[in-house]
């Protein structure tokens, strides 16, 4: 069997008020501190813009360069965002087994990925609806729901690049046709 797999071993989802990239980078260096083979960086590239959060030149990916120096990253980063609707229905697809030649795991330890992709719920339009709550101890509003599964799959459409551009054109995959075959849509 020729499939590509992707598995994702780890997360780190900070909470409020180290939910930021600068903390986020912090941490990762703790977890991989023995990590010597280098880094590839995936993300929004919306990530690119200089935004009021960052300092006047700087914006995500110049922080994340900075911060993670020493693991030599490069940027991968697509030069524009895919579309919401065509996205979730690649990942959906890759999740259900209608690609034949991929296979996505999420690893137990990844509780907010899993989270994220049980319950976030669809709009009438096809995009990710991001409801709003209040966190009781800290009073701080954020989005419950859809910001991991974001960010997977921003890395899974450049990772499966060539099967996602033979998806947008209307089936075939590099292993054969998409399958039919309709499978519960399961995390590992």
């Amino acid at each position: 069997d020729n499939k590509t797999i992707a598995t994702q071993r780890d997360e780190i989802c900070p909470e409020h008020p180290k939910n930021n990239t600068r903390d986020t980078c912090k941490e990762f260096s703790r977890r991989y501190r023995n990590h010597e083979t280098g880094l590839f960086i995936y993300g929004d590239p919306a990530g690119k813009h200089e935004d009021t959060r960052n300092e006047a030149g700087h914006n995500d990916f110049k922080i994340i360069q900075k911060e993670l120096k020493r693991f030599a990253p490069r940027l991968r980063i697509m030069r524009k965002s895919p579309s919401i609707v065509m996205r979730g229905n690649f990942i959906n697809d890759c999740f259900a087994n209608r690609l034949k030649n991929i296979c996505i795991f999420i690893g137990t330890n990844c509780v907010n990925s899993k989270m994220d992709y049980n319950f976030v719920k669809e709009t009438s339009d096809g995009k990710k609806l991001k409801k709003k709550v209040k966190d009781p101890k800290t009073q701080v509003s954020y989005e419950k729901h859809g910001h991991t599964s974001d960010a997977n799959d921003y890395f899974l459409i450049e990772f499966f690049r060539v099967d996602y551009k033979i998806y947008l054109s209307g089936g075939k995959t590099s292993n054969g046709f998409i399958s039919k075959t309709k499978t519960n849509n399961k995390t590992y």
